[in-house]
C-alpha cells in the first residue's frame, strides 16, 4: 500500500485512480488509511464478492479452451462468432461487477477479451497439430 501512496503522482500523470481493495472491514481501512497516511481509497469486500466475481470472470477462457478439446466448438466458429462474443463479454462483466463504475467493468472486461482471443490462437494450435498428425499416419504405410 505504501507503494501506491508513493508512486501516486506518476498514477495522476497517466489519469489512472488506484484504489484498495481487501477483506477487512472499513473500521480497519481507516485504521490503515491512518497509520500509513494513504492518500487513496479503499474498498472493502468483507464477504469475498468481488474476489469470487472477477475469480469466474478469469475461468472464462478454461472453458472455451475445454469446449474445443470435447469438439463441441473448433477456433472456425470462435472467430465467426467474436463480434458477438465481445458483446455477450462486455454485458458480463457490466453484470458481474460489484460496482457501477466503468472502470471495474472494464478491468474485467478486456482481460475476458484479450482471453478470449487466446483461446482462439490455442484452437488453432491444436487443430494445427491435429492436422499434421492425421496427414503423418496417412503418409505413412501401414504395417500388416
Amino acid at each position: 500500500m505504501e507503494l501506491l501512496r508513493d508512486r501516486r503522482a506518476e498514477f495522476d500523470e497517466a489519469g489512472v485512480q488506484p484504489v484498495g481493495i481487501s477483506r477487512d472491514s472499513p473500521y480497519t481501512h481507516i485504521a490503515w488509511t491512518q497509520a500509513l497516511d494513504l492518500n487513496f481509497g479503499l474498498l472493502s469486500d468483507f464477504n469475498g464478492d468481488a474476489v469470487c466475481r472477477f475469480g469466474i470472470g478469469f475461468e472464462f477462457p478454461i472453458v472455451v479452451v475445454f469446449l474445443q478439446l470435447i469438439g463441441v466448438v473448433n477456433s472456425r466458429q470462435l472467430r465467426d462468432f467474436r463480434r458477438f462474443a465481445l458483446v455477450i463479454i462486455t454485458i458480463i462483466a457490466a453484470v458481474i461487477t460489484p460496482s457501477t463504475d466503468p472502470y471495474s467493468m472494464l478491468a474485467l472486461a478486456i482481460p475476458m477479451m484479450i482471453f478470449y482471443e487466446v483461446s482462439i490462437v490455442i484452437g488453432r494450435i491444436r487443430e494445427r497439430r491435429l492436422r499434421k498428425a492425421a496427414a503423418a499416419a496417412r503418409a505413412t504405410p501401414e504395417a500388416a
